[in-house]
């Protein structure tokens, strides 16, 4: 097969990560410390409500100029978003605006009791549980029960199976795969790490664990340690964090729709769980029209949380939960000159968003682009335009 050079997700969901902070009662080696903690102050629910606000106004914003209707998703995260007192609150008073297009998410270690659980089925639309295999086996016996709760509730609920890579643990998450499916319990194998480096962050998995990954999304391939192909990390690629479909297109048939007008539809592309590269260095993105993430702890607002990407081929937030209001009026300056940039990825590798619109060349993103985006003219790579009061570009 020759190499991905677009991708397309195809997808009528709009995703708001909300980090409600770094507390968290679990202590995972591979999660970095300023993930996570036992010390953080609670966020309160009159700063959440304010942020609530802020997300509002955004989404309203992006999708007046959407030519579909999305869904979207708040999808709360940390730390551990349930330790939070104020959570539950949190839930219900974004349920009480009564707005048909937001979906409540969490994604959780499920450590909790079966009452809380009663209590978070009734104020959130779905839940991701991950598992982790570090943390004692009674904890792991009560996060167990809690996603077979769920499930014979007829809850929405996926589990985040994280495959760790030491022996026991990786057996112990296949076991449990091989349980879920039996259980029709929806799930995802998440390898473990973001990057290449070799630290406790990013799993270093043997080459038969690779050949288990492989065949698991791939099993027409036929995979083996035998295989000619190289095994590393970098040929390991990833499925959908959200085990979402999406369309890939290759090297080949671009070319061949690069010699024309660009007219296509991506249901033509190869439907996928799974993409064997994640390097999209200098590929254009549209991820600022399919995601948002806010670290309520750090007072940040950026497109993307494992990406970071932003305008100008840089990386970092667009702005401040403070001074959110910027957000909002720097976009409305820009798409009144009629013209977006669009993101050029500044990374080596994709950690976590590959289902979006991108694509290697520009000409591809920009159709992409002019089926989602209505009333402006994409520009790649371009910064956003500056606001009277600022000093510089943004």
């Amino acid at each position: 097969m020759t190499p991905i050079v677009a991708i397309d997700s195809g997808s009528e969901h709009f995703e708001i990560t909300w980090d409600l902070g770094r507390r968290c009662n679990f202590d995972c080696t591979y999660c970095a410390d300023h993930r996570h903690n036992n010390t953080s102050q609670h966020a309160s629910l009159e700063t959440l409500i304010k942020t609530s606000k802020f997300v509002i106004k955004y989404k309203n914003l992006l999708q007046t100029y959407m030519y579909s209707d999305r869904e979207y998703i708040i999808g709360f995260t940390g730390g551990e978003p349930t330790n939070n007192p104020n959570f539950l609150a949190m839930c219900e008073y974004i349920h009480s605006l009564n707005d048909p297009s937001i979906i409540i998410d969490v994604t959780t270690n499920g450590a909790f009791s079966e009452t809380y659980c009663n209590k978070l089925m009734k104020a959130v639309n779905k839940a991701t549980i991950s598992y982790h295999c570090e943390v004692d086996q009674s904890i792991k016996d009560t996060v167990i029960d809690r996603i077979y709760q769920m499930k014979e509730s007829n809850y929405e609920c996926q589990v985040n199976l994280m495959f760790h890579a030491q022996d026991d643990y990786f057996n112990e998450c296949v076991n449990l795969l091989e349980q879920f499916q039996k259980d029709d319990i929806q799930f995802v194998p998440r390898i473990i790490g973001e990057s290449y480096d070799n630290d406790r962050y990013n799993h270093r998995y043997t080459e038969q664990q690779h050949s288990w990954f492989r065949n698991y999304w791939n099993p027409k391939e036929k995979w083996s340690p035998a295989s000619p192909r190289k095994k590393g990390r970098k040929e390991l690629g990833r499925p959908c964090c959200g085990r979402r479909e999406f369309y890939t297109l290759d090297e080949t048939t671009a070319n061949e729709m690069l010699e024309t007008e660009i007219k296509f539809k991506t249901n033509d592309w190869r439907k996928s769980v799974f993409a064997c590269s994640t390097e999209f260095k200098e590929w254009s993105c549209m991820i600022n029209w399919n995601w948002l993430h806010i670290e309520q702890e750090y007072d940040r607002i950026l497109h993307h949380q494992t990406c970071r990407a932003n305008f100008g081929g840089k990386r970092g937030e667009i702005g401040t939960i403070t001074d959110c209001d910027k957000i909002i009026e720097r976009l409305e300056n820009q798409f009144a000159t009629g013209i977006m940039p669009v993101i050029v990825c500044p990374n080596k590798l994709c950690g976590c968003g590959l289902c979006v619109q991108k694509s290697k060349h520009h000409k591809i993103t920009t159709a992409m682009f002019n089926t989602t985006v209505k009333g402006l003219t994409p520009s790649i790579g371009t910064e956003l335009k500056r606001l009277n009061t600022e000093s510089k570009d943004i």
